[in-house]
């Protein structure tokens, strides 16, 4: 199964507090047959990126004295989306082309492999060769079909510096952590956090453990949550909730991934709130796998929520978390994080500073970036 959002749905239900759930990561993406992260240093060959009708239209979504030259070369050095350089307009032209109805049937375009790279594949990425042909991307051939796909978050539970959350004894490491990183995180540097941040966490949790017999378990709780389960699998409804998650995830990529405004984040969680009320309560579970979807459905839904309610508090534009409403990032007002926990029942926002002494510094993303 993939990522649902699982760990931060049970973490938040239990009353530990998310943050920084407005930052997610996202790339280009190879998007048929097989989503796979693009390979960076084609961006810098300058390849022509065509939507289904044949047509170059990156140019149509750029502002004044931007190049599509400038955007790709900054691509090259900047893989994940972020509205602190050019790179960006790249990503945005995608996702408002898609909208636009101008992709192709895979819901992609079409990216032109340039003649050195068709001839020697290898020529850019010798280390991903492999992969690429294991995943069935060939880049011998005339175009790989793309399109701009997420990655990971960059928020999650907040924890202190052994990794335990707000909610004693409940430990949360790599992506279900808030990282260390902000809103703009460099490529692969969750693995050193999960790599410190795993070894402290064992190590307290171990240590903590000495201390603290072993919990009870609330048989009420226990039997409630049964009681859900068992609703669920007798389901007889008219939509199998495979479905619904493909709806839930078209709207998302659409109004919750990049471009992001106060009516597209309320028409995702207009949605959230049809699916919940109206088709999740009809769904058709006819097996241990329908079973298993509906309450991935039950998470996602809720981490949705969480999601487009923290890039609505913030109202501006700041790493990977562009408001199209609110384009420049206002440090004035917004050098702090959003907050969410579950407070007597209802979903609550509020902000904090997280470090009192922070400046801004303007500085390179790097390779990885």
């Amino acid at each position: 199964t993939c990522i649902t959002g699982d760990g931060y749905a049970m973490g938040y239900e239990a009353g530990a507090e998310l943050m920084n759930m407005e930052f997610e990561q996202m790339f280009i993406a190879t998007a048929y047959p097989a989503i796979t992260m693009a390979p960076y240093p084609i961006w810098g060959l300058h390849p022509r990126v065509l939507n289904a009708q044949g047509q170059e239209f990156i140019q149509n979504y750029l502002p004044r004295g931007v190049t599509i030259d400038e955007c790709m070369d900054r691509k090259m050095t900047h893989g994940p989306f972020s509205t602190r350089d050019v790179s960006k307009y790249i990503d945005i032209a995608m996702v408002k082309e898609t909208k636009a109805g101008r992709a192709n049937e895979h819901n992609a375009f079409y990216l032109e492999v340039p003649d050195k790279v068709r001839r020697n594949p290898d020529l850019l990425f010798p280390e991903f060769g492999d992969w690429y042909a294991y995943r069935g991307v060939d880049f011998s051939k005339d175009y790989v079909e793309i399109n701009v796909a997420h990655q990971c978050s960059n928020g999650g539970f907040r924890i202190d510096e052994n990794g335990q959350t707000t909610l004693s004894g409940l430990y949360a490491v790599g992506e279900s952590a808030t990282g260390p990183y902000g809103a703009d995180r460099l490529g692969g540097a969750m693995m050193t956090s999960c790599q410190v941040f795993g070894a402290r966490a064992g190590r307290h949790a171990a240590s903590t453990a000495k201390t603290r017999g072993t919990p009870g378990i609330d048989k009420d709780l226990l039997a409630s949550k049964l009681e859900g389960i068992l609703r669920l699998k007798g389901g007889k409804g008219g939509q199998k909730p495979g479905e619904v998650k493909k709806v839930l995830q078209k709207k998302a990529w659409e109004n919750l991934l990049v471009v992001r405004s106060k009516e597209n984040l309320n028409e995702i969680l207009q949605e959230i709130e049809r699916i919940i009320s109206d088709v999740r309560p009809g769904l058709c579970i006819e097996n241990g796998r329908d079973l298993v979807a509906a309450l991935e459905l039950k998470n996602l839904l809720l981490v949705g929520k969480v999601v487009a309610h923290a890039a609505l508090k913030r109202t501006e534009s700041r790493g990977s978390h562009y408001r199209e409403d609110f384009p420049e990032r206002d440090d004035s007002g917004w050098t702090q994080a959003v907050r969410i926990r579950k407070v007597d029942g209802r979903m609550q926002l509020d902000t904090l500073k997280v470090d009192e002494r922070w400046k801004a510094d303007e500085a390179e993303l790097g390779w990885w970036g």
